[in-house]
């Protein structure tokens, strides 16, 4: 059903009609997250850039994590979400200064950097 799905060629190779419920579930799954974004839409903000915060700290979970470890992404975004709360509270704290707010938006970029180029050492 997925690799059908997936590629129609291998659907006309099988024979498979492409009709059938299985065939469609693509669909059926579209519509289903048009209605769940239809949904949230008036409870949310709704922009074109509203996931992108969200994309660029997957991004850095993967890296921290490594690419294709699942166990590795776990331990990665416990470490982002531990250590981005943490810098949130103690960074302002600690120091008193106007650009308090960019040292704490750049606190997880920095954390990897860090545990990149140790890793590349």
């Amino acid at each position: 059903m997925r690799r059908g799905e997936m590629v129609p060629e291998v659907r006309l190779f099988l024979d498979a009609n492409s009709r059938t419920p299985e065939a469609n579930m693509g669909d059926i799954r579209a519509m289903l997250a048009a209605l769940a974004g239809i949904m949230m839409g008036p409870l949310l903000s709704v922009e074109p850039g509203a996931g992108d915060p969200i994309l660029i700290l997957a991004l850095v979970v993967v890296v921290i994590g490594g690419i294709g470890s699942v166990r590795g992404a776990l331990i990665g975004a416990l470490m982002v979400g531990v250590f981005d709360t943490l810098s949130r509270v103690l960074i302002p704290l600690v120091i008193q200064t106007n650009a308090t707010s960019a040292l704490v938006g750049m606190a997880v970029y920095i954390l990897m950097a860090v545990l990149y180029t140790s890793r590349c050492v």
